[in-house]
């Protein structure tokens, strides 16, 4: 979508793939992986 567009449709977004936690031990399904996973921190939202 550019700036000239002027259209009134709504975004629509797909589910999370997972809304559980992942943990060391597998605790809630899913264990963590070497290397896989990144912590990404944006401070502008409040």
């Amino acid at each position: 979508m550019n700036a000239v567009d002027t259209s009134t449709e709504e975004l629509k977004r797909t589910p999370a793939a997972f809304t559980d936690r992942v943990t060391a031990g597998g605790r809630f399904g899913r264990r963590t992986e070497s290397g896989r996973y990144r912590l990404l921190v944006n401070r502008v939202c409040p």
